[in-house]
């Protein structure tokens, strides 16, 4: 079982990878033929490289954040890009499924979806569509380094947690808080949680009393804080350790998806 999920982890990572790459090349074929005309760069972003993404398995609204950035200086509104990638996305993966939705471009391959998102740099700062019409600014790439850190900090005990509480998010939490928020409020309370916290149970503890801020909905965060008080400590960490093995045990409150130690 062990090497099973372990081996589908890894293909799933490859195929992703591959697609990644397809994507790249595909969007520089297109370039220098000038199907999409003034891209300056393209690149990966979020969770994806964060390592902290959940399989579709675990949340079938998993996908990977792909930047494209165009030249704007004619000051084009977003939708004019977002056309652009549609059309590529058309001529080179015309079997596949592809839609807007609202300011990006979802393109579905092999069961990996990936959000295409248009944007401008202008003095450093990335612009991306805001979802009316216009565009915002966002810093794409700048946070996994505070979370890099948080990690490291903790024992490389941070991202196992940001998936488990990410699997709760979509399971019991109805997807009250965003992943990025998840991500986000952890890594920024959490950087000496290592001076209290020793276990799993300990972390996971001390990240739903940061959240509970967060959600709308308390009692849901309650609910959870009393499985995790009713988990022994040691059966907490030994089932992260065991990748989420025992997952169809009564004794744990999720399955343990995609829980082993993460640098």
């Amino acid at each position: 079982v062990n090497n099973y999920n372990k081996n589908r982890k890894t293909q799933e990572k490859i195929k992703c990878l591959g697609i990644v790459a397809n994507l790249t090349q595909k969007t520089s074929d297109n370039y220098h033929d000038n199907k999409i005309k003034d891209i300056e760069e393209k690149f990966k972003f979020g969770s994806y490289t964060r390592v902290t993404i959940l399989p579709r398995k675990a949340d079938e609204e998993s996908d990977v954040d792909y930047m494209v950035v165009f030249d704007n200086s004619n000051n084009y509104t977003p939708q004019t890009f977002l056309d652009r990638l549609k059309r590529f996305a058309e001529t080179k993966y015309s079997t596949s499924e592809i839609y807007q939705s609202s300011p990006t471009i979802v393109l579905e391959l092999n069961n990996i979806k990936f959000e295409l998102v248009p944007a401008y740099k202008n003095w450093g700062t990335y612009y991306i569509p805001d979802g009316k019409g216009g565009w915002m600014p966002t810093y794409p790439n700048d946070f996994n380094n505070t979370l890099t850190e948080t990690n490291n900090n903790n024992s490389y005990k941070i991202k196992p947690l940001v998936r488990l509480i990410k699997h709760w998010n979509v399971n019991v939490n109805y997807r009250d808080l965003t992943s990025y928020r998840i991500e986000e409020c952890i890594a920024n309370n959490m950087k000496y949680s290592y001076i209290t916290c020793t276990s799993y149970t300990d972390y996971a503890k001390k990240a739903f009393n940061e959240l509970k801020n967060l959600t709308y909905d308390a009692r849901h965060v309650e609910n959870y804080k009393r499985n995790i008080r009713m988990v022994r400590m040691k059966s907490l960490d030994d089932f992260i350790a065991k990748k989420g093995n025992n997952s169809n045990s009564h004794e744990y409150p999720l399955s343990g998806f995609g829980l082993a130690q993460e640098k």
